[in-house]
């Protein structure tokens, strides 16, 4: 006698939804697996079902696993989601073991151009296009804020041209499909980086104290003192390192625009005056 094989999930003891079941409801579970045809599809016969499930309760089997099957042909049959993607994975019209099971798919609406029709696949993909719009607007937040605080990050990397090399950065996220949860970080990392350029420094662009003393900052302890213009591009007092002019910042003590496109996706930028 013939008797029809199927492959049986062993991690099914290691999951939570199927630990959390009572024992009559596991063998139900593994009842149904059993009885379902090859389509996955089950005749619903619960006078059948309690004869080999003693114990079950049809209206509880019914609410425990509601998220497990599909209701078809007006209730008197249940589809098991999961079934075809466990047994057979990616359904293919040319292999003559999957054309039955296509067919029996097809007969009950559930498969079309060339795929299984997932139910309420219409629903999960508007809550994932909700949750791609609240990622590009927590993204553009992130990004306007790193905008308002330029200067002080200006002051936190005087060797750079910070402004610039924000343009640099949002241009390049563009480009490569960038996303972080932290997006101040990641432009701080940036600039950090080795490609990134510092700008020579001149006279004119340092600032000085009140007395005309120009000021420069430790990079060994980070003291900050004046120095004359022989000693500014010398070593430091303190601890004989490079001293790292403190720049004059014009353009960044301006405010800079805060924009962005519609989706809240990237920051439109503006040129600084």
């Amino acid at each position: 006698m013939y008797m029809s094989k199927r492959f049986t999930d062993t991690d099914k003891w290691k999951k939570q939804w199927f630990r959390k079941l009572k024992n009559d409801n596991k063998v139900f579970w593994m009842y149904l697996l059993d009885q379902c045809n090859h389509a996955g599809i089950w005749e619903v016969d619960f006078e059948l079902a309690h004869f080999f499930c003693n114990g079950i309760e049809e209206q509880e089997i019914r609410q425990v696993f509601k998220k497990q099957y599909q209701e078809i042909d007006n209730g008197k049959r249940w589809f098991i989601k999961d079934f075809i993607d466990f047994q057979y994975g990616q359904l293919n019209e040319n292999n003559r073991a999957h054309l039955s099971v296509i067919n029996i798919l097809t007969k009950y609406k559930l498969y079309k151009n060339k795929g299984l029709i997932r139910p309420f696949q219409g629903y999960k993909e508007k809550a994932q296009s909700k949750e791609l719009v609240k990622d590009k607007e927590k993204k553009a937040d992130q990004i306007n804020k790193i905008l308002l605080d330029l200067p002080t990050l200006q002051k936190e990397f005087p060797n750079i041209d910070v402004d610039h090399e924000f343009i640099k950065w949002c241009d390049w996220m563009l480009a490569n499909g960038k996303t972080y949860k932290n997006y101040k970080a990641a432009f701080k990392n940036w600039c950090r980086n080795d490609f990134v350029s510092e700008v020579k420094t001149t006279l004119k662009d340092i600032k000085t104290d009140i007395t005309g003393f120009y000021r420069g900052k430790c990079k060994k302890c980070g003291k900050t003192e004046s120095y004359d213009k022989s000693q500014i591009f010398q070593d430091s007092r303190c601890c004989k390192s490079e001293i790292s002019p403190v720049r004059k910042l014009p353009d960044s003590e301006k405010k800079m625009p805060t924009m962005h496109n519609m989706e809240g996706n990237d920051v439109l930028r503006s040129e600084v005056r």
